[in-house]
């Protein structure tokens, strides 16, 4: 999977709500890269991000529930960059309600695409 593709999944157009709300993001398509400068592989997207505006949270959830960690939310032009650090976790929203994630686990890097919408 290229980088390119990124461009063809910011097309969705969905309005954010009003910043005191918040924004349930489902994953779409997700890939995992390794090192040695293989391919990144498709894997299934089993999980859903919170974002919530009021408190500054994101919160990573599954069928067993959510696990929410405070965020630095930064605007930059069209773009909301959310970043938490401690979790090795940055992803960015864009107005038009496109979303991305990219998360690391020891040297295996996740990449999410998603959309998100208010609750």
């Amino acid at each position: 999977m290229r980088v390119w593709c990124i461009g063809a999944l910011m097309t969705l157009s969905i309005g954010l709500p009003a910043p005191a709300q918040t924004l349930r993001c489902d994953i779409s398509s997700k890939v995992q890269c390794e090192p040695g400068g293989a391919a990144c592989r498709r894997i299934d997207a089993k999980v859903w991000n919170v974002v919530d505006l009021g408190r500054r949270t994101l919160a990573r959830c599954d069928q067993r529930g959510c696990d929410a960690y405070p965020a630095n939310f930064v605007r930059s032009g069209a773009y909301t960059n959310i970043l938490v650090p401690e979790r090795s976790l940055l992803a960015k929203l864009s107005e038009n309600g496109s979303f991305l994630e990219v998360a690391t686990l020891t040297e295996t890097v996740l990449v999410s695409f998603g959309t998100c919408r208010g609750n």
